[in-house]
Formats: C-alpha cells, structure tokens, sequence
C-alpha cells in the first residue's frame, strides 16, 4: 500500500460543485444545500490510487447546524481497515461568496485541514478544495445530490501531486438514513 496517499486520504476525506456563488445570508444551516445534508447518513464507496491499489471507504455520518450557526457533519469511518471519527465544520468564509470548511480527525486535531467552499443551490452542490503541504498538492472534492427525492448524495474526490498529476481518485455513495 502507498502510505504517502493514503496519509492524505485520512487527513481529508468526508464521505461530501461549481462555481463561486453568494453564500447564504444568516446561519450557514439556512442554505439551502446544508439543510438537505441535516439527519443521518450511510457512505459506500472506494479510492483507487495511481499505484492501482484500492481501498474500500464506508461511513456513518450525521449532519446538523450547531447553535452558533455553522453546519456540522460527525461521524465514524473505516478506510480499508482503519477506523476515524472525523468531524467538519462549514462556517462563512472571508472572502464574500465563500464558506469555510475545517476537517479533522478526532482525536488528532493535529492534522485539521481548512478548505475553501462553495455551494450552489440551483445545482444542489457543493465544492470544496485544499493545497496540501508547502506545494501545490491539492484535493478537491465534489458533492452533489443524485436523486429527485435528494436522498442520495453523491461525493467525489481527487487528490493531485505538486505536478498536478492525479494520485488518487474516489466515488462515495451517501444515502439518507430513513427514521421509522
């Protein structure tokens, strides 16, 4: 297994599209995006790294507005054989237009990592992206919802080298859990 990929992965994954449009007046919760992401969730999926390996991705997760106002996503995740709880937290960002998102793993708030966001609501989604380390290694990952009812929300990931060459790719399936 490469580590030096898979390192990065745990730093930033979520089990979470275009544009820089007008972020949400008020509470972060009142966009109209994070609103549908608010409840409990179920994640499948895989990574595949340029070496060709791949790693099973499966989460649960829930989303909810905080009483500060920010929107905030726990939960527990295993990455091939490794176990995290990780948490974001999506606030407004600087910049107009923006929001911010923080990611973090737990027990290691060492390694939390900010990304730049931005949500649109006519497309029901959401991107975010980050530089890596001192360079200009880079994620970027895509959320958006793939079903009339937006129970289902499809996430994307790419993490790309200093050289911009693709290093690991990643498809996660988020389904809402249904309460009885």
């Amino acid at each position: 297994m490469n580590t030096k990929w898979m390192a990065g992965l745990m730093m930033v994954l979520f089990g979470v599209a275009g544009g820089k449009l007008e972020a949400a007046e008020g509470d972060i919760g009142d966009h109209a995006f994070f609103k549908l992401m608010i409840g409990k969730w179920m994640a499948e999926g895989e990574f595949k790294g340029a070496d060709g390996n791949v790693q099973k991705y499966s989460a649960d997760w829930t989303g909810s507005v905080a009483e500060d106002g920010s929107f905030v996503v726990e939960g527990t995740r295993v990455i091939g054989t490794t176990t995290q709880q990780y948490r974001w937290v999506f606030s407004p960002g600087s910049a107009a237009g923006l929001f911010e998102g923080l990611h973090e793993i737990v027990n290691d708030t060492s390694n939390s990592q900010r990304f730049e966001v931005s949500a649109s609501e006519a497309a029901m989604s959401l991107e975010m992206s980050a530089f890596l380390g001192n360079g200009n290694a880079k994620v970027v990952v895509k959320e958006s919802f793939v079903d009339e009812a937006q129970d289902k929300l499809q996430t994307v990931v790419e993490f790309t080298d200093d050289q911009s060459n693709v290093t690991l790719t990643g498809t996660i399936n988020n389904e809402r859990q249904k309460t009885p």
